[in-house]
């Protein structure tokens, strides 16, 4: 078992820690209890663009990867059907910054109708090259659908 740290702040955010001193590298995940199942069964796909509008800047930074890949580092996220999670690693004299980044997202989002047609595009461009342009690619579009007559995993994530 992996020795950690939990804490739950006032908020309900829960802080879990880890710490091995064996690398000089922090990761740090932040993910949040909603994915495509809290959609509306008539606007899908939602949590995945709302997703990557997280990129996209905030009151103090225009975009999350520069001021990441400047501290040395590389960051991510995904949407599955229960959460959607951002993670990031970089050296870990640069925690400040990864910590800092994330904070100012959650705080002050900054989003447009340009922002938002632009990785409306994005997405798009994501669905042709993993779902219609690859053998098999709608494959768990149509056996979620199958499946789930009731429940909200019956839509896909990415739509």
């Amino acid at each position: 078992m992996i020795p950690f740290k939990k804490h739950v702040l006032k908020n309900g955010m829960t802080l879990i820690f880890h710490e091995d001193r064996s690398t000089p590298i922090i990761a740090v995940n932040i993910t949040y209890k909603t994915g495509s199942r809290n959609e509306n069964p008539e606007q899908t796909g939602l949590a995945h663009l709302f997703e990557h509008l997280m990129f996209g800047g905030s009151r103090h930074v225009k975009d999350f990867d520069t001021p990441i890949q400047n501290a040395g580092g590389e960051n991510n996220a995904f949407t599955n059907n229960d959460i959607t999670s951002f993670h990031c690693m970089m050296p870990a004299e640069n925690i400040d910054t990864a910590l800092w980044l994330e904070s100012d997202r959650m705080a002050d989002l900054h989003l447009t109708q340009k922002k938002l047609d632009n990785q409306k595009s994005v997405v798009i461009e994501e669905f042709k090259e993993t779902c219609l342009n690859e053998p098999y690619g709608d494959v768990w579009h149509l056996l979620s659908a199958l499946v789930y007559k009731q429940h909200p995993y019956r839509w896909p994530v990415i739509d």
